[in-house]
Order: C-alpha cells, then sequence, then structure tokens
C-alpha cells in the first residue's frame, strides 16, 4: 500500500492549480473558417484567433475586401506568417458550403468553423413579409445547418462550431422578430451538435461596441440600447475564451446600463445626439442652440424617422412645418423635461429657405413657368425635385443669363406611370417653346431621373446639354429603395400606405402609428387617398379643396414609384455636368454610391463633377453664385 502525505504549503498550492481558469489555445497547423470574416467582428476575431496560434484562416465575405482597412487587416494578418483564403463561397447554400470546408481543409485539418455572417431586415411583424424572414435566415438558418452538416462528413473531429446569436433571441428586440427566429434556430442546431457529443456553442450578444452596426450607426459606445451598453471588443473575446472552454451549448453575454437618478442632463444630450445621428451629423458640439432641423440637412425621409421619435420616446406631436423649425435648444428643452415640455415654435423662427421642400397642395394649371425676367436667347428648362415647387431653383434661375423656363408636373401626368411616359410628355411641351434641335437640359432631385430620360428620348436628332444637380438615375433608385427597405414597403400597398403618410407629414401633425394602421385597413387605393385627404383636413391642415389634396398626394406616390421603378436602357451619348453636395443624401454604410453617383457609368462621355458644402437642401443656396457660374459656362 502506497502512502501519500501533503504538508499544508502543498495542499493550497493543489487546491489553486485547480481554480485556474482553462485558456483557448489553437493549433497552428489546422485551419479555421470564419464566415462574416470581413465584417467588424471577423476582422478582430481573425486577430485574436491568430494570437491564439492560428496560422490558417479561411474569411468569407460575399462581396470580398472592399475598403482599405479590410485589405490593410488581410496584409497584416499575412504579415504574421498567416495564410488566409478570402472565399465568397455561399454558405447558406449546401454547395457554397462544402466548397468552403474543401478550401479550409487544403490548408490542413479543419480545426473550427465560426459563423458570424449576418443580414438584417427590422420592421414591425405587420411589416415583415416572408421575404424579409428569408433574407435574415438565409446566413444564419441556412448557413449553419449546411455547415453542421457538412462539417459532420468532412471534418467530424471539429474542435470547435461556434454561432454568433444575439439577445434579440434571447430577451428580444421590437422590430426583430426575423432576426430573432434565425438566432433561435442556430441555438438548436448547436443543442443537437452537443446532445451528439460534437461541440457546439452559439453565443448571445448585445449591442457590440468599436466596430460593427452599432458602432457605426447608432452613435457609438455610449449609446445605451434596450438598457444594455456596447460591450467592447476585449472584453467580448475575454468572455469568448472562457465560453469556448464551456460546456453550455448557449451562452449570453451583454453590459447592463447604469441607471442615473439625474437623467436631465443626459436626456438633452441623449435626444441632440439620436437627432443628429439620424441626420447623418457626428460632431454635435459644433451646432448652436439655434441650428434648425432643416439647416442641418432634414429631409423629407429622415423627417418621419425624427417624427416617430418625438412621438415614441417623448410623446411630442408636432407637423412636418414646426419639426423643420425645431432647433437644438427646442431638443435640448424636449430632452430635459423627458417629453413634458410644451415647445413653442413661432412661425416666425423658420429662415425662408425651410418651405423648399414642403409639396404644393394640388397640382397646378399651367404647364410652364417662368423662373426669371431675361427675354433674349434660348430657353434653357428646368425640372423640379420631387416636392413638385421651384422655391429653391427660382433663386438659382435669376442668376442664369439666359431664359429659364421650369416645367410643372400637371394634371396631365394623372394616368401615367413610368418616367418614360412623363418625360415623352415634357419634350412635346418643350419642343412647343424651343423648335431648335438643341436644347439645355437642368434636373434637381427628382427632376435629375427626368431631364436624363428626356436627354435619351430627344437623341440623336437633338443635341442635348445636360446639367445633374445632386441627383441621378442611380443616386435616386438607391435613395427609395433604401427608404423601401427600412419601412419594410414591400409591396405596394405598403408603399402607397407610407407614400402617403409621408405625404401628410409634410403639412399636419398626425400619429404616424396611427394613421398608417388606419389607412392600411383600407383595400381600394383610391378609398384609401381619399380618406389621406379627410385625415389632412380634420388634422388642421392649410385649407384646400379636399380634390386637390387627393391630386397631390397620389402624384406624390406616383413620383416615388416611377423614381424607384426606372432604369435606363441605354447611355446619354456625351457629356454631362455634375453639381452635387458633399453630403450624400443616402446615409447608410453598407452603400457605397460612387463619387460622381454612378453618372459616368450612364453616358458614353465624361461626366464633369463638382462637389459644394452643405447637404441635399442646403448647397445651392450655400454657393448659390458657384453654382449659377458653373451653370452658365456650360451652357
Amino acid at each position: 500500500m502506497i502512502q501519500l502525505c501533503f504538508t499544508l504549503y502543498e495542499i493550497k498550492f493543489l487546491l489553486l492549480l485547480l481554480m485556474t481558469l482553462p485558456r483557448t489555445a489553437l493549433h497552428p497547423l489546422k485551419s479555421y473558417i470564419v464566415t462574416g470574416g470581413l465584417g467588424g467582428f471577423g476582422l478582430e476575431l481573425s486577430h485574436w484567433l491568430v494570437e491564439r496560434g492560428a496560422r490558417k484562416l479561411v474569411l468569407t465575405s460575399r462581396s470580398g475586401p472592399r475598403d482599405a482597412y479590410q485589405h490593410l487587416c488581410i496584409k497584416r494578418l499575412r504579415s504574421h506568417g498567416v495564410h488566409v483564403i478570402v472565399s465568397k463561397a455561399d454558405a447558406s447554400t449546401p454547395e457554397g458550403s462544402t466548397q468552403l470546408v474543401k478550401e479550409a481543409l487544403s490548408l490542413g485539418p479543419v480545426g473550427g468553423i465560426f459563423n458570424l455572417a449576418m443580414v438584417l431586415s427590422d420592421g414591425f411583424l405587420d411589416n415583415q413579409s416572408a421575404q424579409s424572414f428569408k433574407t435574415v435566415c438565409d446566413p444564419k438558418v441556412n448557413g449553419t445547418v449546411n455547415l453542421d452538416n457538412v462539417s459532420r462528413q468532412m471534418c467530424p473531429q471539429l474542435d470547435y462550431f461556434v454561432a454568433f446569436s444575439s439577445v434579440s433571441c434571447g430577451r428580444g428586440n421590437a422590430g426583430q422578430s426575423n432576426y430573432g427566429f434565425a438566432n433561435s434556430s442556430m441555438e438548436r442546431v448547436c443543442e443537437s451538435r452537443r446532445s451528439d457529443g460534437l461541440h457546439g456553442l452559439a453565443v448571445q450578444w448585445g449591442a457590440i461596441g468599436d466596430v460593427g452596426v452599432v458602432s457605426e450607426n447608432m452613435g457609438g459606445n455610449d449609446v445605451v440600447i434596450g438598457g444594455t451598453l456596447p460591450q467592447r471588443i476585449p472584453s467580448c473575446l475575454a468572455v469568448l475564451d472562457r465560453f469556448l472552454q464551456s460546456e453550455e451549448s448557449v451562452c449570453c453575454s451583454l453590459v447592463r446600463a447604469v441607471r442615473s437618478t439625474d437623467t436631465s442632463g443626459s436626456k438633452k444630450q441623449d435626444l441632440v445626439k439620436t437627432i443628429a445621428n439620424i441626420l447623418g451629423i457626428k460632431d454635435t458640439a459644433s451646432l448652436s442652440a439655434s441650428t434648425t432641423l432643416a439647416e442641418m440637412g432634414m429631409d423629407s425621409l429622415m423627417g418621419v424617422e425624427v417624427k416617430q421619435t418625438l412621438e415614441r420616446d417623448y410623446d411630442v406631436i408636432l407637423s412636418m412645418q414646426e419639426l423643420r423649425s425645431l432647433n437644438v435648444g427646442h431638443l435640448q428643452e424636449i430632452g430635459g423635461a423627458g417629453g413634458s415640455a410644451n415647445v413653442r415654435i413661432a412661425a416666425g423662427d423658420a429662415p425662408l429657405q425651410l418651405n423648399i421642400s414642403i409639396p404644393r397642395i394640388g397640382l397646378p394649371d399651367e404647364t410652364v413657368v417662368r423662373l426669371n425676367d431675361v427675354t433674349e436667347g434660348k430657353p434653357v428648362f428646368f425640372l423640379p425635385p420631387l416636392e413638385g415647387v421651384f422655391n429653391l431653383l427660382e433663386v438659382l434661375a435669376k442668376q442664369i443669363k439666359r431664359p429659364v423656363i421650369g416645367l410643372n408636373w400637371t394634371l396631365a401626368f394623372k394616368d401615367m406611370t413610368t418616367i418614360e411616359e412623363a418625360s415623352a410628355h415634357y419634350i412635346e411641351t418643350a419642343k412647343r417653346l424651343n423648335p431648335d434641335n438643341h436644347f439645355d437640359l437642368i434636373g434637381y432631385s427628382f427632376g435629375s431621373v427626368l431631364s436624363f430620360e428626356m436627354s435619351l428620348q430627344l437623341q440623336p436628332k437633338t443635341k442635348v446639354n445636360l446639367i445633374l444637380l445632386d441627383g441621378s438615375p442611380t443616386q435616386l433608385m438607391v435613395s427609395t429603395e433604401q427608404f423601401r427597405e427600412k419601412y419594410q414597403a414591400n409591396d405596394e400597398k405598403v408603399q402607397h400606405v407610407e407614400a402617403l403618410v409621408t405625404f401628410l407629414m409634410q403639412f399636419v401633425p398626425i400619429n404616424y402609428l396611427k394613421v398608417k394602421s388606419e389607412l392600411i385597413a383600407i383595400g381600394e387605393q383610391e378609398q384609401r387617398v381619399q380618406r389621406a385627404a379627410e385625415i389632412f383636413m380634420e388634422s388642421g391642415g392649410p385649407k384646400s379643396d379636399p380634390k386637390d389634396i387627393a391630386l397631390a398626394a397620389e402624384a406624390f406616390f406616383r413620383k416615388v414609384k416611377m423614381m424607384h421603378n426606372y432604369r435606363f436602357h441605354k447611355k446619354f451619348d456625351g457629356n454631362a455636368l455634375l453639381i452635387r453636395a458633399e453630403e450624400f443624401i443616402v446615409k447608410n454604410n453598407d452603400i457605397q454610391l460612387p463619387h460622381d453617383y454612378g453618372v459616368s457609368d450612364s453616358i458614353t462621355g465624361k461626366c464633369e463633377t463638382h462637389v459644394m458644402s452643405g447637404n441635399h437642401k442646403t448647397f445651392l443656396l450655400n454657393n448659390l453664385e458657384k453654382v449659377s457660374e458653373l451653370i452658365n459656362a456650360h451652357i
């Protein structure tokens, strides 16, 4: 019999050894797959895997490396002796998953699969569709299931099988029922693997700080989301290290926000930051208390989101005119009072340019309108923005050295459904005023699409001088598509309702959700328009004929639909002048618009591009002299 004798010191030493936490170490001869590996978190995870010993990585991305930072990260990984493959294989299909594992096996035995792929398509359940669920589920549900099936056959000795889930699954998050469903499905796959004796781990992450969607779109590491703060990357990786060594199939990690008893100061800052973020303004410190939302660049679509924020979080209902006049001081007052402040906005507070984006009530009777007093020379034709008014362009027209004629959107367009039809009608009108075979067309915003299509139809018999003001077919198509995705307007009925609600919010204070639900319950489109006209009158809108209101609302919807559906069928044969705002009207990090809004891809000649300070609404007034000089030199 062997007797073991230990001193007290040795016993304490053994206890210390037993309490030590395991540390994840990766095998340098094995390969590791990271789907979504070129995203913010994916790149950070890749560096962490290398720190823990990995030397062979397969990173997937639908589009490959797009920006300089992604290329830099890959270069740095390779400089450390890491073999990096960037694969475009689609793991949401069985074939793509098989290809992905084969690529990893070409480097060595597969040691781990980390599924970080994700697509968001947020919206309340009544705005969701089968397609929005499929879009979100493809990379998560199909991707995880396929990788599980393929790995069981081709690399059953896998060390790690990890899926990045979300608290939107475990705790719920408004507007993310499809995302929660997709993450929940991934977790069931991981539980199934554990029950079969294989590794499977799903991590329910809260908001992630430093990189990714929250950091880029919602205001950085200090924003409070659902009572939580974004978790910084070093903390995430430290937690992941512990989770990888646990025997649980589903783990959760989030950072609770510390509740403060003094909310008045932070509330002011939060509301100002929230609104600034919607408007695409990063530095709120430079804003004075008298700066209005219109001066900050709020357009119609942004106005809808700002209005919803004030109604939902602060119980403040304002008309769109009042919203344009709202300034930083008002926002601080609302935030400081928690929404109970009685904010009064004097009509005289709003500067003159605030009316530039207000749609007119009714449609004009006259086909054309003269925008300056010049009578000598051939006319220059202006085409208006979506709102159908020439307020801003009239100021510019007075600086033009030739006669300027605005082409109105009249009742004649009532039954037209395409940009092509509308452009053909405009050409007939323009030819009566200018029988010459040379045309000068200037289009602003929505008008840029009309002027472009008119140019195509006039060629080759007529020479066209094309000038675009902060707009192009590509830019406007992307803008309307972004709006459709944001509000889940996936069918014509929802699109029609969103357009009507947006139109109403230009004039009268309404409850967005209530009006939207009322209109969406009406089946017939004509009855829906009539009800919108009634709501306009009931809400205290400017005194107008209900028929005029209905016509204006319907025209607004038709133009939005035309703009979204338009695709040019051939290239414009010639050069073009683009004068655009410094700030993109499309504020989405996932959408990369070219410097020239894609104009050079739609013409055979060169696109002369000039960038002016300001946004879609302010760049003309801020640079009136420069813009007029460029136009006068070009016509």
